[in-house]
């Protein structure tokens, strides 16, 4: 019987950009080398530098500083404040999945497993501000110190020790084959699914096929 399920963020829940063209826009916005800047940080440098701050090894405000430094900005004409609010713009809710989402709440216990920067705080925030939605433990890779897949096996081990999940009683929803193939592989039910792409329909289609019990209600769409 299925008890939780487990969500992705990225092209499930929102859509984001590529995280070189939000920095190249930022940079532009403050009138710095953006050319550079997304050069820079959409080379290999770049990737470790996502990489570090995904498993919490870099602060937020260490990357900042450094998009500053990459891009020719003044940290007084740039302070912190003013880059965390900007490059949070690109993440808009994909409103068809939040609506199920809050539907199910009412029966399933919600939980988010994401890898990500600061987007994974905010997320929660700007869905539970917008639409309600309050997720009952959101797992990150920042803390958990670990990437997809084995950030499944990490939430796994929590969810029979905190809440008394099994595995068995889970289903994953995320947007990546083969983080959903491991998370299926520790027991889990697994549903690929990219709401950027695909409609709605498809999603509960999948959810039912691994036994979870959609609400009846026509304004999910």
């Amino acid at each position: 019987m299925i008890k939780a399920i487990l969500n992705d963020f990225g092209r499930v829940y929102v859509t984001f950009w590529e995280r070189k063209d939000v920095i190249q826009k930022i940079v532009d916005y403050y009138g710095g080398n953006s050319k550079t800047a997304s050069l820079i940080f959409g080379s290999q440098w770049g990737e470790a530098v996502y990489q570090r701050l995904d498993t919490g090894e870099m602060s937020f405000q260490d990357l900042w500083r450094r998009v500053c430094k990459v891009g020719g900005i003044s940290r007084r004409d740039m302070q912190f404040h003013d880059f965390v609010s900007m490059f949070v713009c690109h993440l808009r809710p994909i409103e068809s999945t939040v609506k199920l989402a809050c539907s199910l709440k009412k029966t399933y216990k919600m939980f988010a497993v994401s890898n990500g920067d600061y987007g994974s705080e905010y997320v929660p925030r700007m869905l539970f501000m917008e639409y309600g939605l309050r997720f009952d433990h959101v797992y990150a890779s920042g803390n958990a110190r670990c990437l997809k897949p084995k950030l499944y096996g990490v939430v796994a081990v929590d969810l029979e020790q905190r809440y008394g999940l099994k595995p068995s009683e889970c289903v994953v929803i995320d947007d990546v084959a083969s983080y959903v193939e491991a998370a299926m592989q520790l027991g889990m039910k697994g549903v690929v699914f990219n709401g950027a792409k695909e409609h709605i329909e498809l999603l509960k289609f999948r959810l039912k096929a691994v036994g979870v019990k959609l609400p009846d209600d026509d304004s999910i769409a």
